[in-house]
């Protein structure tokens, strides 16, 4: 349920960085959205440093982040997915 929801999203702000920079006032929103439905919405800071680093480690780089961050693996498999293009 979840990673239908959120796949969408985080295609969106991967693959199309300029819109989602074009909403940088609504950026904090998005992403506690994001860690909300992935269920780590108290790690918000872990899973929000994990996603910063996409442009320098690319995907696999950020899930490994993730899990670096303790973050559930249910929650790093949902994102990953969602960074996967169809």
């Amino acid at each position: 349920m979840a990673r239908g929801r959120i796949d969408p999203i985080v295609r969106r702000i991967v693959y199309q960085p300029r819109s989602f920079h074009d909403h940088q006032s609504e950026q904090p929103q998005i992403l506690a959205g994001m860690a909300e439905v992935l269920g780590i919405s108290d790690a918000f800071v872990a899973f929000t440093v994990a996603i910063d680093k996409l442009d320098k480690v690319g995907v696999e780089g950020v899930l490994k982040e993730m899990r670096a961050q303790e973050l559930p693996e249910s929650a790093v498999i949902t994102f990953g997915h969602g960074l996967k293009k169809d």
